[in-house]
């Protein structure tokens, strides 16, 4: 009875997953997550994870998950289309030898302000990331900050889209940090955990990061061409100044071309 007590707290969750929502794995496309009950995708997501727990040693600390492994297995739940505060999640788990692992993503719809006004914007953010270590009865549970996750959010209706690895860290009361590094697979990352089966979410939002990231490079690409074309535009100078100074005569040719038109000008005065 009092397991039972326990369990329901969790119940909505775990029906939920079963009846409404299924898991998809797709390794072609690199892309896991949920479908609705209309075999929509309703949480796209797509990236992998790598696990660095400061508590143990090397080559333990470090733990790659790949989720569109068939060890991996996923459940959760979608926003609904009526929703007034959307709120979606998706849970991974996997065993490795005798320890079942848990990585846990939830996303909420937040109102935030916008960087280059004061209005508030509606947007989605990665509200909270849980890990969980289970073993032989004992679990311990590392959980993100109030806005360590923050980093990573968009505009109600767009798609996150990130060419960098971004890092998350989870903390525990009694045990040192563990960092989950989200990492983009075939050289991008994407997250879309809400409104994806509504028709919508087909604009992208690019993460900071990658757009600082590419307007340096693509200055430094400017800055390149530019100096090319000074390179080009100095070099065809020297070329023309080189050749403008071959065919100027020297001091002493000047000199000789003088004393020869002096001679000429001495034959023509004897002949007068």
């Amino acid at each position: 009875m009092e397991l039972l007590r326990l369990f329901v707290p969790f119940f909505p969750f775990v029906a939920s997953s079963i009846v409404r929502f299924q898991s998809f794995q797709n390794s072609n496309k690199h892309e896991f997550g949920l479908d609705d009950e209309g075999s929509k995708h309703c949480l796209v997501l797509r990236f992998n994870a790598t696990l660095i727990n400061l508590n143990l040693k090397e080559p333990l600390a470090v733990e790659s998950v790949d989720f569109t492994s068939d060890r991996v297995k996923l459940v959760g739940f979608c926003s609904a289309r009526n929703e007034m505060e959307k709120h979606s999640q998706i849970q991974a788990s996997w065993r490795v030898a005798k320890q079942r692992k848990t990585l846990k993503f939830v996303f909420r719809e937040k109102r935030m302000k916008r960087s280059t006004a004061h209005a508030e914007e509606i947007r989605w953010t990665l509200g909270k990331v849980e890990f969980t270590d289970k073993f032989k009865g004992r679990s311990v549970r590392f959980a993100s900050g109030k806005n360590e996750s923050a980093t990573v959010n968009a505009p109600l209706n767009q798609k996150f889209i990130c060419r960098d690895s971004i890092n998350l860290t989870l903390h525990h009361v009694r045990y040192k940090d563990i960092v989950v590094q989200l990492v983009p697979v075939a050289n991008q990352m994407e997250v879309q955990p809400i409104t994806a089966s509504f028709g919508l979410g087909n604009n992208v939002f690019i993460c900071e990061r990658t757009r600082r990231r590419t307007l340096r490079e693509s200055f430094r690409s400017k800055m390149t061409i530019f100096s090319g074309i000074l390179l080009g535009i100095g070099s065809v100078g020297m070329i023309v100044g080189y050749s403008f100074w071959k065919q100027m005569p020297t001091a002493e040719e000047k000199g000789k071309a003088m004393a020869a038109d002096e001679r000429r000008r001495e034959c023509y005065e004897n002949l007068e």
